[in-house]
């Protein structure tokens, strides 16, 4: 064997080895490309899991404050809208109750006997709304007991009376509003 063919041989040794060390440094950088690619997968997977669960979590945050939003508008509407039927209805029952002379004196007639039955006493001093004032010559003759005008009150119909440390408030005003829970109920059953 001579120089030149150990040096190809050589060559060829050597060649082969480049071409292991070669083969081999591609097969780890694939192995190692392999690793990192399947750990940034996994990653991936781990992140974007997160963020779907953040996202359904805000999205349910985001739905949930609309729904109530929307509920407490609606509740909030209902409530003006009841309120406006119960003040039309007032109105309405007040001017019904004031058309008819006869029938408010026998009523406010009435309210002051209950006054007067309630307290156990046969005097009382009532006050009325300005308006009302000109019907005490009415309620008089119709009132068992004796009753004394006492200066107006800012009602709109109704009676106050007043006996010793009695004060009891038959004004349309308080009695409507002793009946609101009742009228609330009606109406809320109505709209049902």
């Amino acid at each position: 064997m001579g120089l030149q063919e150990i040096l190809d041989e050589i060559k060829t040794v050597s060649k082969d080895n480049e071409l292991n060390l070669i083969k081999q440094a591609k097969a780890e950088a694939l192995k190692i490309i392999n690793e990192k690619s399947s750990g940034l997968n996994s990653y991936y997977q781990i992140k974007k899991s997160s963020l779907d669960v953040e996202l359904r979590r805000m999205k349910a945050k985001y739905f949930a404050k609309v729904e109530l939003d929307a509920l407490r508008e609606y509740q909030h509407s209902e409530s003006v809208l009841i309120e406006t039927l119960l003040e039309e209805s007032n109105q309405s029952i007040l001017k019904v109750i004031k058309n008819d002379r006869v029938k408010y004196t026998a009523f406010l007639s009435r309210m002051i006997e209950g006054s007067m039955k309630l307290v156990d006493t046969n005097e009382m001093g009532i006050s009325l709304s300005r308006d009302d004032e000109g019907l005490i010559h009415d309620i008089k003759k119709l009132v068992k007991g004796d009753i004394s005008l006492l200066p107006p009150s800012k009602i709109a119909a109704g009676v106050i009376g007043i006996s010793g440390d009695y004060y009891i408030d038959n004004s349309i005003e308080t009695i409507f509003n002793k009946l609101k829970g009742d009228f609330l109920k009606l109406i809320v059953d109505e709209m049902k």
